[in-house]
């Protein structure tokens, strides 16, 4: 499985994403990211939701947890980020949504355990 980062750092207590971070084309490449993201296995999910921390003045409006297709798992912060800001995904993870012609497949209850065991597995990783 592989994880998908949600932001390119942390610096004084702050999540960031780094000036050179790639952004999506246009409003429709964003709605389809955004569409897939949102589709996709919720595996793990808070209660409470996280600053934006690209205007924090908007609090409370991040959902906090992770998502996944069965091959890659991203925080569901992403199609946040995607749809109000036009953040790409990391190269591969917007590669792989394109190559699936942006349709998130359905996990069966067996798949998403594995999948659930492969997340806690890659986050446990130095």
């Amino acid at each position: 499985m592989h994880v998908s980062p949600l932001y390119d750092g942390i610096a004084d207590g702050r999540s960031y994403f780094s000036e050179d971070r790639p952004r999506l084309g246009n409003v429709e490449e964003c709605e389809q990211v955004a569409a897939y993201l949102r589709s996709g296995t919720v595996l793990v999910e808070a209660r409470v939701l996280d600053t934006d921390w690209l205007d924090p003045d908007r609090t409370k409006r991040v959902p906090v947890g992770y998502a996944t297709d069965g091959s890659w798992a991203w925080n569901l912060g992403l199609a946040y980020y995607v749809e109000c800001y036009g953040i790409a995904p990391e190269a591969s993870l917007r590669r792989h949504i394109e190559d699936g012609g942006y349709k998130c497949p359905t996990l069966s209850g067996e798949a998403q355990e594995i999948a659930l065991a492969d997340l806690f597995d890659e986050l446990r990783r130095p």
